[in-house]
């Protein structure tokens, strides 16, 4: 008897969703045969199947396969749709039905849904600095594009990288979408790049960090050339000189010539001298250059104190 066709635990109520291929469902001959009533039953079951544990499945039971399909007590109605409404489902040996389209959309779904679980966990432990052992989840992917890749091996997520990264053998080799280790003579001697979901023959052409999956090389990239120019160090700094020093009466000398020059009157630089030194030792600021810093203080102040353009105060301009 066929094995099931999805993990036990296959758990997808938390989705409120399923894709349908719409092409698929109208081409195919459920479409074609099935009265109103059987599509409904299908298409039901199809349904309520994805929020089954395991996902894809419903019980080989009469009475509960009716409640499933809307029928709730009248198994005799249920009978008379029965075998149009389960088409295509297989019995398996855990003594339930599974349709193969679900399953495959199923096993999507939960090969996504665990991907985003590792990455998850694998981001809570850097952020907390604790470890992370990945080898339930990468073994619950792996499981899981088995069975996938038995029921569709073309399908895009088995060249996902975290779902090709989980699927290694015991020594180390991984194994390409289709199951099949990609050394053995039988395996696909495509490489699949690791960032990207590109193949290429070999010549590093992939969007990914270019390690060779099938050969396990990494592929190299040019180093880049330094810089030949030597960096510049940053000119040293120092508080404001003490009152009481012979710096401190030069700076203030090279303030007041400055105002002079800018033709501004004595009293106002004064002002603006204290002004300076009052705010700078507030902040405890350092500079380079204090005298230019007292240039820069005295050009502001004297870009603040001119008047600006337009009409005189208190009369609104027209």
């Amino acid at each position: 008897m066929t094995e099931p066709l999805t993990p036990p635990d296959l758990d997808l109520r938390d989705f409120q969703y399923m894709p349908i291929e719409i092409t698929r469902l109208f081409g195919s001959q459920f479409h074609s045969l099935a009265t109103d009533a059987e599509w409904r039953a299908g298409m039901i079951l199809w349904l309520k199947s994805f929020h089954q544990v395991p996902a894809a499945s419903i019980p080989d039971d009469d009475a509960a396969l009716a409640r499933l399909a809307e029928f709730g007590r009248d198994v005799r109605g249920w009978h008379k749709v029965r075998d149009v409404a389960l088409r295509g489902w297989i019995k398996c040996s855990d003594g339930r039905l599974y349709h193969p389209v679900v399953a495959d959309k199923a096993l999507i779904a939960w090969i996504e849904k665990l991907g985003k679980r590792k990455s998850s966990e694998a981001g809570n432990a850097k952020r907390w600095g604790t470890t992370f052992d990945s080898t339930l989840i990468d073994n619950a992917i792996s499981h899981a594009a088995g069975l996938l890749s038995a029921l569709n091996p073309q399908s895009r997520t088995l060249s996902k990288k975290f779902v090709v990264a989980s699927r290694c053998d015991p020594g180390g080799t991984k194994n390409d979408p289709g199951g099949t280790p990609a050394d053995s003579p039988g395996g696909n001697p495509e490489i699949i790049l690791v960032g990207s979901q590109e193949k290429d023959k070999g010549n590093g052409n992939g969007k990914g960090k270019g390690v060779n999956i099938a050969r396990g090389a990494p592929a190299e990239r040019p180093a880049r050339a330094e810089a030949s120019k030597p960096k510049r160090s940053k000119p040293a700094t120092a508080p404001m000189p003490d009152r009481a020093s012979p710096e401190f009466a030069a700076l203030k000398a090279a303030f007041c010539d400055y105002g002079r020059t800018k033709q501004l009157p004595d009293q106002i630089i004064a002002d603006e001298f204290e002004g300076f030194t009052g705010h700078h030792q507030a902040k405890g600021s350092v500079f380079a250059d204090w005298a230019a810093a007292g240039q820069n203080w005295l050009r502001r102040a004297r870009q603040f104190s001119q008047p600006r353009s337009g009409a005189p105060n208190g009369r609104p301009q027209i």
